[in-house]
């Protein structure tokens, strides 16, 4: 599952790609949801030996892309100027947001994707009430074995200003969430 592949600054780390072109029984998948934004289209591509993918359009739906989703997906496709400022941006926004949420005394497992991993303590239910009282969305992490964890998207500098900040006003109003 190479869903977050575009996120990763080095070039030699192709999320599996390589081994999937190498191997015969290793298939990688992609998505448009992700860094091109475009998940609405339910869009995907996946590269795997000829055997599999074979087996794959045989038990696949017939027309089950649109023609306006494939138009999109070759458009984001060629886009690559975008998918490096979306990169960047995201890198700047998420780096920064970690600092801030470290900062106030929670912990952040490192990420090279679109969404930090933060260790909310004891209080994280109450730290995810606050949140959703702002308006902020975010997921617990509890079905992955990790019920202290949230899962928090980077969104652009206005999102993560405003989760850094309600973050800081439920850390200071809650002194034990960072014992």
């Amino acid at each position: 599952d190479g869903a977050y592949a575009e996120y990763l600054d080095d070039p030699a780390e192709d999320a599996g790609l390589s081994l999937a072109l190498a191997r015969d029984n290793v298939v990688a998948t992609r998505t448009f949801s992700k860094i091109h934004g475009l998940a609405a289209l339910r869009l995907g591509w996946a590269c795997g030996p000829a055997h599999v993918i074979s087996v794959l359009n045989r038990v696949r739906g017939p027309f089950n892309v649109s023609a306006p989703a494939l138009a999109a997906g070759a458009a984001a496709i060629r886009d690559r100027d975008w998918v490096t400022f979306c990169r960047n941006d995201n890198n700047r926004w998420r780096d920064w947001l970690a600092e801030r949420i470290r900062a106030a005394g929670l912990g952040v497992t490192p990420s090279t994707a679109n969404f930090l991993l933060v260790d909310a303590g004891p209080d994280v239910a109450a730290l995810t009430a606050h949140l959703a009282e702002r308006g902020l969305i975010v997921r617990g992490m509890e079905g992955y074995g990790l019920p202290q964890h949230l899962r928090i998207s980077i969104g652009d500098e206005a999102a993560c200003r405003a989760v850094a900040e309600a973050i800081d006003g439920f850390v200071a109003a809650t002194p034990q969430a960072v014992e």
